[in-house]
């Protein structure tokens, strides 16, 4: 899709992709990801409603935007000003899919560094999504991460795992989903923090229904269920698409790990501050499923990596989730 299409009142003016020269248009032809790609009917996801699965597919959309714009302009500099022309509610999506997009190229040529540059540059707000898009694309080439890369700063460089996870929950729903089946090679570092991005994934898979999507969870060991909590809030925070009502029906739903719910909706709405890109949907999040608001959740998640030990935990990312699960239950 390369024409501007008109804004309608639910959904965000189209920004028009970069112009490809001849090698971009060669890439767009071989690794392009249309927009049909989002469409709920194509991978059988269901949703508690049209709104939710509209909304969860515009970001999809975004997405695959994202993904495009980066195989037309390789040159993050170039690209940069391209990805903030979209808007706040969509524009980390739009980055997570240019992080994948490089990645695909840099693992294809070594010697590139097309994400180095766009970490280092226009993707420094967008700092917590990039290691995601790494994983997604990893996995996608059969070459997932099992281990944090060393690209990537400590803390963050775990959501590489994340991005695993979420990608395998949504292409392959069934079998990481619905059969809990768990996914082999990973450490006790890495196995929870794979768990959130299924998590994540099933945000999508059920839209936001909270009948099923406690359902879903209920099917897993108990070991693995609060991740998978955590997982799911994360991306009601920061993909939305479901008002206050639903928020607190799931929040109602986890239970016992109402905590992990919290811990995962104030990640992400850290994630949303730090890329200057909070939208009305984080607040009411926020407010439902963390009680606070997403300046006291993004400061949480600030004093919570102060002086951050990670005796007792397999990583600085775990250390992190578990001292904030003890103050949030705390209240």
């Amino acid at each position: 899709m390369t024409t501007a299409q008109a804004a309608s009142p639910t959904r965000p003016a189209y920004v028009p992709e970069p112009k490809a020269g001849l090698f971009g248009q060669l890439r767009l032809r071989v690794f392009a990801i249309d927009d049909s790609e989002a469409e709920f009917e194509k991978h059988g996801f269901t949703a508690v409603d049209d709104a939710a699965r509209e909304q969860l597919e515009e970001v999809g959309r975004w997405f695959a935007r994202g993904f495009r714009a980066a195989m037309a302009e390789t040159d993050a500099e170039k690209l940069g000003p391209h990805l903030r022309k979209v808007e706040p509610e969509f524009r980390g999506f739009a980055f997570e899919g240019a992080a994948v997009a490089f990645t695909v190229l840099d693992t294809l040529v070594p010697t590139a560094s097309r994400l180095r540059n766009l970490l280092h540059g226009p993707g420094v707000p967008h700092a917590w999504l990039i290691p995601v898009g790494y994983g997604w694309a990893r996995t996608q080439l059969k070459r997932m991460p099992k281990r944090p890369p060393g690209l990537f700063d400590p803390l963050s460089a775990w959501l590489a795992i994340d991005g695993a996870g979420f990608h395998d929950g949504f292409y392959n729903s069934e079998k990481y989903l619905d059969e809990a089946t768990p996914k082999g090679g990973l450490n006790a570092a890495a196995a929870p923090v794979y768990d959130q991005g299924l998590g994540r994934a099933l945000w999508f898979y059920r839209g936001g229904d909270p009948e099923r999507i406690a359902t879903t969870i209920a099917g897993f060991p108990r070991s693995r269920r609060g991740d998978l909590w955590g997982g799911m809030a994360s991306a009601a925070t920061y993909a939305g698409g479901v008002g206050e009502d639903v928020l607190a029906a799931l929040r109602d739903r986890a239970g016992e790990h109402e905590p992990d719910v919290a811990v995962g909706c104030v990640l992400a709405a850290k994630t949303r501050l730090l890329g200057g890109d909070v939208v009305p949907h984080t607040e009411v999040a926020c407010s439902t499923l963390y009680g606070g608001s997403v300046a006291e959740a993004g400061r949480l998640v600030d004093a919570g990596q102060e002086g951050l030990s990670m005796e007792g935990h397999g990583s600085a990312y775990d250390a992190l989730r578990a001292r904030l699960r003890r103050q949030v239950a705390a209240g």
